[in-house]
């Protein structure tokens, strides 16, 4: 799945700014759901606490690689 930095890039040139990473990616659960969202374009939806610490678990790895962490 993408990340932050390939969908901002995608929905808005003005997302430059934040030099978000443009090849991140997460492997987040198959069962979440998605719906349209006005300002990205897309929005994730988690059913229940699993599937939100699943998604945490997913984007870690890129917080500590951006933060020097990892």
């Amino acid at each position: 799945m993408p990340g932050i930095g390939a969908l901002a890039q995608a929905a808005d040139a003005a997302y430059a700014v934040y030099a978000f990473p443009e090849n991140d990616v997460a492997s987040l659960p198959t069962d979440v759901r998605y719906s349209d969202d006005e300002l990205l374009g897309l929005r994730i939806k988690a059913l229940g606490d699993e599937q939100v610490t699943a998604i945490w678990r997913a984007c870690m790895p890129a917080w500590k690689r951006e933060l020097g962490l990892a």
